[in-house]
This record gives structure tokens, C-alpha cells and sequence, in this order.
């Protein structure tokens, strides 16, 4: 580090700087300021102080409009003015962030209990974009939940104060706020390492959580949760109750999942509450993007906003004709902001340092803070009451002789000559003296006794009930919790507006996309590397001049599921709307390049087609059709199909498969040469013979008395193969008979 030093003339009397180089390691200097600018940003400018809730730019933007009286019962004023006497007395910053947080406090969507009001445009739910009117459009004012912030400021030493960065006036360094600010309204601060997400929450659950612990020190998270039970967002919603709430109380940091609310209609949903930290066109963006994504725009009519204000939301989601509206409620939530998790981190300024606050740290600190305010004002009442209760007893012993006083005042050289007297004469003291001199002479002889008897009396009652308050703790609590219940008073008519719903009595519905899905008639192709889906029209049109050789074809809608079976025993899957829609003239690329397990050296023998719900749901229906496979060197086996499925609830199943018949073919040579779906109920029709190409006996074959195996196992032995380069070949079977798709290897 250098510090240069600058010859100027000496006729000028100028500072004189020296070049000067520290040896210092740049690591450490860089640590250390960057210490003091994180210190800074987090104590001064972006956390909330834990006791009154507030930032120091909102602070200090309430005590500018406090003390130009902008308060509930005045005349609004002009933000730009307001915004103006900030900056230029308290907080030395950009214009249009103090503009930004001061209309940030009169959000009803944002603050459960706003501070300010706002006459103008402020802005809306509807969009992100909808901000408010400039400052010199709009006017404000405090409302009456934010004079309880600035109760018995007005005596000294009730909160401490610090001078502003001016050094010309005294600033609050925290409000003597009544009601419990910080947690009413959540915050959100973006520190250096560190950020605070805290949840609104009802004033009077907190409140009567407070009372409570005012009077039981001892008081558990549990039972302050009977009280509290779960945040209390300004738009309503849903909040699912887990074990992660009372976690996030138990923490100060977790996970809260919310959902807007929606009724369902006969081909219509309607939306009546949206989760908290949404404007309207972030939540149907999302829901556009979703429907968009799964192809199911199509189930959309319209959707019509009919809200009357920020917080009276009514969004109309009109369906087509015979759609599924449950279904789609719960794709909403699943898939689109309908339902969000908020991510609480409750850190807030404690004793001049960031701290993650629990639900019983946040309660205890607000009772002890209102104690502390409630000791302090009955103090500065003391303080002010104690002199003018000196002075009425002075006024009360001048009514004995005032003829006497009103002669010596007489007698004397002037004020301090006469308040010597007093003084020497009648034993006053400095500041009764003071005050009987300074009075009118006709004022001294004419004090009515009893009032100032009863003043003086009144003076003793209050001076003897504030003194109980700061010396004994029983009283300050007893005081504190008749504070407590009368606030509690001014928010006993605000509601809880967020419903709290178990995790058990959630109504799910499983979610089917295809059902979605508009289904569209369609043929598919299956070669022995792929499959593609095209119309009928190209599918005749161009089947003669097909690129490979077709395997099988066909007929299905988009939402149907396909399965291909290779000859080395393995089934591939897809629905029918994710395989490439051209024509069958066109080369689509192989699935050896998307599935893991598929090699060159593997093909595509047989495909079945089926509702793709009955795996997604799965439906018996897949217990009822069974795969049957026979192999080159005799091994037959059957299982379900459901045994051959992956999951096509994850896209997984996109890149993998799955065995059919377990072969893994652990025979040098084996391949499948025969492989059908079958309906169950038609095993009993179905017969096979076997015989060895080399000749020998023929092994008939009943599938119906053969036991299902899961997808590993390789089958029975049907038919032992000796003789190198034999192998096994079918002579007779009536599978036409009982299926419409199936594989069988020519002889």
C-alpha cells in the first residue's frame, strides 16, 4: 500500500501527504475488507433488526414520514417529497430504491399487515411488470397499524438513537414497535454470503403466541405451535402441513410447500387464491409452458381472469368437453407454480449480528423487547414526572405565606436576586425558586390548593406505578401482558387467510398425461432398428418404397404404448407420440444410438401395441396379457408383459430396456425365434410342436401348464440340443389363431 506525498508551494498551506509502502500480505488486507464491507451490508442495509422488523431504509423511511406527521389521520403526501426528506436526512442513497421500498410497504399481495398507504397506482398482482406510478403521480401516508410502531417514542432513552450520517440529527436505531413486525410480514435480504427468506405470518396467532410466553418462560415449541401453527401468506393459499414445518420452527430454516387454491367445476377449474411471491402472469405463463410441454394445449378452451382486486383472485380455467378436471387440477400442481415450495431461512439482526431464528427465539425476543420498551417508558414517565411534582409541592408550600413571598419578590434587585431569596429565605429549592420568581405576582396569591393537591396526588399514583414497573419484574410482566391483549385488540379481526391441509387428506389423483392428450389416429411402422409413425395416407403411399425392410405395422392412436421385442430377448418401449412422424420413405435414426443395451448386432423381430394407461396406472389389464418366447436351442418361456415394462412415468425408459427372456443368451449361438402378446385367456387354444433340425422326436409344448417366470428368467428346457449347429425349429402351431402380432423365425 502507498501513500504519496505532494510538494506544493509554500505559500500555500495545503495537507501534506508521504509515499509510504507497507509490507502486508494482499490476502489479509483483502480479508479484512471484505470483512467490514460484509459487516456493513448485513447490519446496515439489508437484514431486519429481529425487534421492530425493519430494514434501516424502511426505518428510517417511517420515521421521516412519522415526523412529518404523514401518519393515518393526516393528508397524504407526495412520495418524490417523502422519498426526498429521506435521502437528504437519513439515508444517503439512489431516490429510486428508497421509492421502490417505501411503495414496497403498501403491498397487500406482498405485507400481511402494510405500513403504508398509497393514493395512486401501486401497482398490481396481475404482472411483474405492473409496478407502480412515478413518485410525483402518488401519494402516501402511514397507516394505523404503523403508529403502533412508534409507541412512547416521544419520551427519552425509550429506544436508543444515533446521529445521522450528516451529523446534524438523531435517528432511531430501532422502533418501539407494539405488535410483532418481523415475522407478520417475513422478509426477504440478499446479504454477502448469506440470505434471509422469513414467511408472513397472522399478527394475532403471533400475538397470542407471545402472551403466552410472557407468562411461561418455560413454554415449548409444540405448545407455542398451537398458537402458530403455520406461516400466513397475504394471498391465501394452501399450506400442506408436514413435518417439515415444524422443523422450519424448530431451526429456523425449511421447506414449506404451498398451493394456490382451485375449485373444480363441471368443465371448468377456477382458481381462487394464488401461492404467495406470484404475480398472475408468472402463474399462467407456467401453466402455458406446462400444457405446452406435454402436448395438451388442446384440453384448454380459454382462460378468463375475473378477479376484482389484488387480493380477490378468480381465474377461470375453461375445459373441453369431457376432459378429466381433476386430472388436470392435479397436473396442475404437479407441473406447473399452481404449487411452489418456499424455501425459508429466517436470519435476522440479534445483538448486532446475523442469527437464524427459530419460532420460540423470534417470540422470546419480541417479549423481551416490549418489556424492555415498557421499563423504559415508565422511566422517561418518571423522569419527567419527578421535577413537576418537586415543583407542585414547592407551589403547594407557597400557598402558606404568599403575601410574604410576593414582598421579598418585591424587595429584590432583579430575577436572580429574587430566586436567591426564595432560596435563603424560604428554604426553596433551585428550581421551585426559579419557578414561583419567574411566575406573576397576582398568579402567587390566587393557586387554587386543591388542584394542586389533587395534581400533586395524580403525580405520586403515576410516579409510585411506573417506579413498581421498573423495579419489580412480576409487575413488568403483568404490564406487558395487558400491553399484549389490548394490541391484540387492533388485529383480532384479521383472519387467517392461508387454509392449513394435512398430508393425508390431500385428494390425489394419478396424474396420466396420455389421458390428457387429445388422442389422434395413427400408423406405426416397426423396422429392425426403429420405429416412426406417420399417417395412413403415407404409410400406403410410400410403402413400396420403404427404406428398410418393415417388420410390422400398425394401427394406433398417439397415446397408445408400443413394445418391441429384439431377438436377443430384449423389449424396448415407447408411446406412440414420442416415435419421429414421417413418411416410411424416410430414414429415422437407429435406437441403437438412444438405448443403451440395443446393439448392432440385436434387431426388432415383433411389436405389440396398448394403452399406454394401463402401464402408467398399472392396470391388471397387463397381468392379462402374457408374452411368450421360444429360443433357438429350445428354451420357452412365458411371463407377464407388466413383467417386461419400465416405469413410463420417468423418461428413463427412453434409453433403456428391458429383458423378455433372459437368455442373456448364455448360450453361444441362442437367439429368440418365436415371441407373441397373448390374451391369458387363450393359452389354453394355443399348441406348439418342436423338433430338432437334425430330425429326432417333436416335443409338443402346452404354454398354459408352463409356470410364468419373472423378466430374468431364461424359460424351460423344452427341447435338448446335443449336435453342433443344430437347432430347434417349429412344425406346427396355431398361433394365428390366438394373437394378430406375433414373431415367428421361418425354417
Amino acid at each position: 500500500m502507498a501513500v504519496r506525498k505532494r510538494k506544493v508551494s509554500p505559500k500555500k498551506q495545503e495537507a501534506v501527504f508521504e509515499e509510504e509502502f507497507l509490507d502486508r500480505d494482499i490476502g489479509e488486507i483483502l480479508d479484512e475488507n471484505m470483512s467490514r464491507y460484509s459487516e456493513e451490508v448485513i447490519l446496515r442495509r439489508a437484514f431486519p433488526d429481529i425487534r421492530d422488523g425493519q430494514k434501516p431504509v424502511h426505518r428510517r423511511i417511517m420515521y421521516v414520514m412519522y415526523t412529518k406527521k404523514a401518519m393515518s389521520k393526516a393528508p397524504y403526501q407526495k412520495v418524490t417529497g417523502l422519498t426526498g426528506d429521506v435521502m437528504s436526512r437519513l439515508h444517503p442513497h439512489g431516490d429510486s430504491s428508497i421509492e421502490d421500498a417505501l411503495t414496497g410497504l403498501s403491498k397487500p399481495w406482498t405485507q400481511r399487515v402494510p405500513l403504508v398507504s398509497i393514493e395512486g397506482n401501486n401497482g398490481s398482482i396481475d404482472s411483474v411488470n405492473d409496478r407502480p406510478a412515478a413518485g410525483r403521480y402518488i401519494e402516501a401516508r402511514g397507516t394505523k397499524e404503523a403508529e403502533l410502531l412508534f409507541e412512547g417514542i416521544k419520551y427519552n432513552n425509550v429506544v436508543p438513537f444515533s446521529l445521522n450520517y450528516k451529523e446534524d440529527e438523531k435517528e432511531p436505531d430501532v422502533l418501539p414497535a407494539r405488535w410483532p413486525v418481523l415475522f407478520t410480514n417475513g422478509a426477504f435480504s440478499i446479504g454477502v454470503g448469506i440470505a434471509s427468506n422469513i414467511p408472513p405470518h397472522n399478527t394475532a396467532e403471533l400475538l397470542q403466541a407471545a402472551i403466552y410466553l410472557n407468562k411461561h418462560e418455560g413454554a415449548t415449541l409444540k405448545k407455542l405451535m398451537q398458537y402458530v401453527p403455520a406461516p400466513d401468506f397475504p394471498t391465501g393459499g394452501l399450506i400442506v402441513k408436514d413435518n417439515r414445518i415444524e422443523e422450519m420452527y424448530a431451526t429456523g430454516n425449511g421447506k414449506i410447500v404451498v398451493r394456490g387454491e382451485v375449485k373444480v367445476e363441471k368443465n371448468k377449474l377456477v382458481i381462487t387464491s394464488i401461492p404467495y411471491g406470484l404475480t398472475k402472469d408468472v402463474l399462467l405463463m407456467s401453466i402455458a409452458q406446462a400444457a405446452e410441454k406435454a402436448k395438451i394445449e388442446d384440453q384448454f378452451d380459454s382462460i378468463d381472469d375475473y378477479s376484482t382486486g389484488d387480493l380477490e383472485t378468480e381465474i377461470h380455467i375453461n375445459l373441453r368437453r369431457g376432459v378429466d378436471a381433476k386430472m388436470i387440477e392435479q397436473f396442475l400442481y404437479s407441473k406447473t407454480k399452481l404449487q411452489i415450495t418456499f424455501n425459508a431461512n429466517n436470519y435476522a439482526i440479534v445483538d448486532n449480528r446475523p442469527q437464524l431464528v427459530t419460532l420460540r427465539d423470534y417470540i422470546d425476543n419480541f417479549v423481551r423487547f416490549r418489556r424492555e420498551c415498557i421499563r423504559n417508558t415508565a422511566q422517561a414517565k418518571i423522569d419527567k414526572d419527578a421535577p413537576r411534582l418537586h415543583l407542585v409541592e414547592g407551589f403547594i408550600r407557597m400557598t402558606d405565606f404568599p403575601d410574604e413571598i410576593i414582598q421579598e419578590i418585591k424587595k429584590s434587585e432583579g430575577k436572580a436576586d429574587a430566586i436567591y431569596k426564595l432560596q435563603d429565605v424560604f428554604k426553596f429549592s433551585e428550581a421551585q425558586a426559579n419557578a414561583i420568581a419567574t411566575m406573576q405576582l397576582y398568579k402567587i396569591s390566587r393557586q387554587d390548593v386543591k388542584q394542586l393537591k389533587d395534581e400533586e396526588k395524580a403525580l405520586k399514583d403515576e410516579i409510585a406505578a411506573n417506579q413498581e414497573i421498573v423495579d419489580s419484574d412480576e409487575v413488568l410482566i403483568k404490564k406487558t401482558d395487558e400491553e399484549l391483549k389490548d394490541t391484540l385488540k387492533d388485529f383480532k379481526g384479521d383472519k387467517r387467510r392461508t387454509s392449513i391441509v394435512d398430508e393425508d387428506e390431500l385428494e390425489e389423483v394419478e396424474i396420466v398425461e396420455t389421458q390428457l392428450k387429445k388422442a389422434v389416429p395413427t400408423t406405426i411402422a416397426i423396422t429392425p432398428t426403429s420405429a416412426q409413425r406417420m399417417t395412413k395416407a403415407m404409410f400406403d403411399n410410400g410403402k413400396d418404397k420403404a427404406v428398410d425392410k418393415i417388420v410390422s405395422v400398425h394401427e394406433a392412436s398417439t397415446t397408445d404404448a408400443v413394445i418391441m421385442f429384439t431377438k436377443n430377448g430384449l423389449a424396448m418401449q415407447r408411446i406412440a407420440e414420442d416415435l419421429n412422424h414421417v413418411s416410411i420413405r424416410s430414414a429415422v435414426d437407429s435406437l441403437v444410438k438412444s438405448v443403451t443395451s440395443f446393439t448392432a448386432k440385436d434387431e426388432i423381430i415383433a411389436a405389440t401395441v396398448f394403452p399406454s394407461e394401463w402401464a402408467i396406472t398399472e392396470s391388471k389389464e397387463l397381468d392379462k396379457k402374457i408374452v411368450l418366447s421360444v429360443t433357438k436351442l429350445g428354451q420357452v418361456k412365458k411371463n407377464p408383459l407388466s413383467d417386461v415394462l419400465l416405469s413410463f412415468k420417468q423418461k428413463g425408459y427412453m434409453s433403456r430396456a428391458k429383458s423378455y427372456n433372459g437368455l442373456k443368451l448364455q448360450k453361444q449361438g441362442d437367439e429368440v425365434i418365436f415371441v407373441a402378446v397373448v390374451d391369458e385367456d387363450k393359452l389354453e387354444d394355443l399348441t406348439m410342436s418342436l423338433k430338432r433340425k437334425s430330425g429326432g422326436r417333436v416335443s409338443k409344448v402346452s404354454f398354459a401348464e408352463i409356470s410364468s417366470q419373472g423378466a430374468t428368467g431364461s424359460g424351460i428346457n423344452a427341447l435338448k440340443i446335443n449336435k453342433p449347429n443344430d437347432y430347434v425349429v417349429i412344425s406346427t402351431t396355431n398361433i394365428d389363431k390366438v394373437a394378430e402380432n406375433y414373431y415367428l423365425k421361418e425354417s
